[in-house]
């Protein structure tokens, strides 16, 4: 329990004295009752009855009548964006010259990139897989 030169640091001493202290085994096992816990039930309490909930009937189910407003409001949500396809908001017609002219340039960029992209992607596709190089050991 003594460190070199014969000090007790701290820790060791509480410790000590902590493992000194009985245990009282006779004790009352259960924890005091808290000061704001009343001794009676509440007189309100006394007044009230439990809610009553009406029982649902099984005949109609709401799962079939909801799956035909689903698909109605499906059909008539498709058929309106069907005849927005292809129509031009007129957003892009309002834009300054300068805007459209960038907005073109950004365009012939997209392509680029896509061209790229496809040349990277079948120039990678004979080198083997990491995912398939995995199964293949056995990993």
């Amino acid at each position: 329990m003594t460190r070199q030169g014969g000090q007790v640091s701290l820790s060791q001493r509480i410790i000590h004295e902590m493992s000194s202290i009985p245990i009282n085994q006779g004790s009352d096992i259960t924890a005091p009752t808290p000061q704001n816990t009343p001794l009676t039930q509440a007189p309100i309490s006394a007044t009230l009855s439990r809610p009553t909930v009406p029982d649902i009937s099984e005949d109609a189910e709401p799962g079939e009548e909801s799956a035909n407003v689903h698909d109605a409001v499906f059909g008539l949500v498709q058929g309106r964006l069907a005849g927005l396809l292809g129509k031009s908001s007129g957003y892009v017609e309002g834009l300054p010259d300068g805007a459209k002219k960038t907005l073109e340039a950004l365009k012939g960029v997209q392509v680029k990139q896509n061209e790229l992209r496809c040349g990277v992607a079948l120039s990678v596709l004979p080198f083997p897989q990491p995912s398939r190089l995995r199964s293949e050991i056995g990993i």
